[in-house]
Order: structure tokens, then C-alpha cells, then sequence
């Protein structure tokens, strides 16, 4: 099952779980132990959960420019400015 680029992660999850969830019971209604088949079930999901993550990982980001996100992060989280309070008034 592959990873589909026009849905999100969670959406391919949930297929991903689906489809391993009725493998499982297949195997068990044919007669597999189902703490055996479960234990699989468990190890195939988190392999194919992990998978897209670990690649996007490991693919080279060749647009990074390290002075410029640094000054982004400086201006969008260290010098951020707390919003006024403008909305709050003496009055109740």
C-alpha cells in the first residue's frame, strides 16, 4: 500500500490500519494464533507509518538556507511581541 501524496497522513494511516486490521482477521479465521497475527498486524503498521517519515528524512533539502530560517524563528517566536490587550476594559 503506498503512500498517497493527495491525502493526508492521517487519512493514509486510517487506510493503512484498515487494510491490515481485515489481513489480520483473515488469518485468524483461518486458523493463525491471534496473538501471533496481532503482534505482525501491530509491526507491519508501524513499518508502513514510518516509512514516508524516515524518506522525507533522509532526502536532501537543497533550498535550505540556515542565516534566513534563523532570522525567522528569531522574528515569529524570540521577538514576537505579545498581543495588546486592547479588547480589555475597567468595565464588567
Amino acid at each position: 500500500m503506498k503512500y498517497n501524496p493527495s491525502e493526508s497522513y492521517e487519512q493514509w494511516m486510517e487506510r493503512v490500519r484498515l487494510f491490515e486490521c481485515s489481513a489480520a482477521l483473515q488469518q485468524i479465521a483461518k486458523g493463525e494464533p491471534a496473538d501471533k497475527v496481532l503482534a505482525e498486524m501491530s509491526k507491519r503498521i508501524v513499518q508502513k507509518g514510518l516509512h514516508p517519515l524516515l524518506k522525507a528524512l533522509k532526502e536532501p533539502k537543497t533550498n535550505y538556507n540556515g542565516e534566513e530560517e534563523r532570522k525567522k524563528y528569531e522574528e515569529n517566536y524570540i521577538n514576537k511581541k505579545p498581543p495588546s490587550a486592547d479588547h480589555v476594559s475597567e468595565e464588567y
